[in-house]
């Protein structure tokens, strides 16, 4: 399962903004909240490349809720993903 650039970038993005709570003092607390939802991006997008792309792009999704309006950009990513597999999906099934 090839990922796109927007998941990529998401989880790129996703990954800075924990680093930079991570090291900041003034919101420490908030760290271990978005360490948990960075871990369950790391482990969505682990899944999908497991050919698991719907349960993977959920918990993608679930990880990425924290990061809002960042986190869009990933879950935008997966969509398509998701989207293109029901397409390629319904193609097969009805035009071979």
């Amino acid at each position: 399962m090839k990922v796109n650039t927007l998941t990529s970038i998401g989880i790129l993005i996703n990954t800075l903004i924990t680093a930079f709570i991570y090291f900041t003092e003034a919101y420490k607390g908030l760290d271990i909240v978005m360490i948990i939802a960075l871990i369950m991006c790391y482990i969505g997008f682990i899944v999908m490349q497991c050919n698991q792309a719907k349960i993977g792009s959920i918990i993608f999704c679930i990880g990425s809720v924290l990061f809002i309006p960042i986190g869009l950009v990933g879950i935008i990513g997966v969509r398509k993903i998701v989207e293109h597999i029901e397409a390629e999906k319904f193609k097969k099934l009805h035009y071979e």
